[in-house]
């Protein structure tokens, strides 16, 4: 099924939402929420919805509220035009790594709070870029490297895989798949 395109802002879709079982997706270079948009997000997530949110930055306030930090790095490797991206999730099988040409996919969790932090990604600097934070009955998913989220991306050698993935774990039952155009 399609997922429905937003085009307002999140605090709009999620305010006094009793929906659960809903998948919200926000992909962009950045992702500037307030603490408001915050508190309805999380309250959202609690009653039992999934929110992938990938970004290179992400609001000051969101990174308080949830104890975690992102960085971006510059690889300087003279011998490598690309870093890649792998799933860390077993059930995956063999690891494979997905490439991409250096800085469009750097980003990273330099911390994070791991009591209730679930480790999803990491590039091949062993830097972890795609991580679950459960809230609730529901789960907030961040990515630090958005870039894997567009056509580019995925029509680089087998990357397609890596979203298809990435996409897994989101619930396969979602009552309604909602796809922000607002942030971009």
């Amino acid at each position: 099924e399609k997922p429905e395109l937003l085009r307002i802002p999140v605090y709009d879709k999620v305010n006094n939402s009793k929906e659960s079982g809903e998948v919200y997706i926000l992909v962009a270079g950045e992702i500037s929420t307030s603490a408001t948009d915050e508190k309805e997000l999380f309250n959202y997530i609690s009653r039992g919805n999934t929110v992938l949110m990938a970004a290179e930055n992400f609001s000051r306030s969101l990174q308080d509220t949830l104890h975690v930090n992102i960085k971006s790095v510059f690889y300087t490797d003279m011998d490598k035009d690309s870093v890649s991206l792998n799933l860390v999730n077993p059930n995956f099988g063999k690891q494979v790594s997905y490439p991409m040409q250096k800085h469009t996919v750097d980003g990273y969790f330099s911390e994070f709070d791991s009591a209730r932090t679930t480790v999803l990604g990491m590039n091949n600097k062993e830097k972890i870029n795609f991580i679950r934070v459960d809230i609730g009955k529901g789960h907030l998913l961040l990515h630090a490297a958005p870039m894997v989220f567009t056509n580019y991306f995925m029509l680089t050698g087998n990357n397609s895989r890596y979203i298809e993935q990435a996409l897994s774990y989101l619930p396969k039952d979602a009552t309604a798949v909602y796809w922000d155009e607002y942030y971009k």
